[in-house]
């Protein structure tokens, strides 16, 4: 987090809400829970460590008034 004078100077703004999220398939390290999600990222643990520059699928389901399910790839 950079701050400034006490001003976020975070380029996309964080998101704490809960979500469901899944890695595909159980993937790598199997998912534990999701501190934080913003346009640039997702902030998650999960039970065993996972080495940088691995690829993941991800499935994430959108709350209400969404309701939309989002398919997609990351990399740690």
């Amino acid at each position: 987090m950079h701050v400034l004078n006490g001003e976020e100077r975070r380029r996309y703004p964080r998101s704490k809400r809960r979500l469901q999220m899944l890695f595909e398939d159980n993937g790598p390290g199997i998912l534990n829970h999701v501190d934080n999600i913003s346009e640039a990222g997702v902030l998650c643990h999960t039970v065993k460590p996972v080495a940088l520059m691995t690829r993941i699928g991800v499935v994430m389901d959108l709350p209400k008034p969404i309701e939309h399910r989002v398919e997609t790839e990351g990399v740690v």
